[in-house]
């Protein structure tokens, strides 16, 4: 018995151990973050963001942000590239932002879908470039004209402040964005 309740207290501690660990990655990415949006990253300074503060980040925010809509979401990172994968259901999240889908894209968009999106960062001089590089729902790759076509019709319209393919300006000072296997630092303008 004595040992049960001993596994048993290991096993909370463990867990608790965890819930901590996961809740001051976020906050330590929540720190950085506000450190950059209230511009007081110091010049000339790099602020990084591990795997883990990522991954957290995201989950937080996005359950923040739209709730049930969007779960079980996960980012990791390669040379250049970042990719995140998350179950979606995309009439809940526009339902949540406001921006209800219309009839027919709420028959073709109804459900919870597994999404995989990889997309290549290129960065410098205080501008940076994102391409959408492969999109997989429920485990099928979708070409990249269809991609093109979602982008166009359905992300824009919803999002245009979004700049997708194309250069645009960093806020905040930042010069530069570096992706690689460890996480994202971000240079700041000296």
């Amino acid at each position: 018995m004595r040992r049960g309740i001993a596994v048993l207290i290991a096993g909370v501690l463990v867990i608790g151990a965890l819930v901590a660990a996961a809740e001051s990655e976020y906050e330590s990415a929540r720190r950085k973050a506000d450190l950059i949006e209230s511009d007081q990253a110091k010049p000339g300074s790099t602020v990084s963001f591990s795997v883990a503060e990522a991954n957290a980040y995201a989950r937080e925010e996005a359950r923040k942000e739209v709730g049930d809509g969007l779960r079980n979401t996960k980012v990791w990172f390669g040379s250049g590239t970042a990719s995140g994968s998350a179950t979606i259901d995309f009439v809940k999240v526009q339902t949540a932002r406001g921006k209800p889908p219309g009839m027919l894209m709420r028959l073709m968009l109804e459900g919870e879908k597994d999404v995989q999106v990889t997309v290549r960062v290129e960065s410098r001089g205080g501008q940076a470039k994102i391409d959408v590089d492969e999109v997989y729902i429920n485990g099928l790759a979708i070409p990249k004209s269809a991609v093109n076509l979602l982008i166009d019709y359905y992300v824009m319209p919803r999002y245009p402040e979004a700049k997708i393919g194309q250069w645009f300006e960093l806020r905040h000072r930042v010069d530069t964005i570096g992706v690689t296997a460890g996480g994202v630092a971000l240079k700041f303008k000296p």
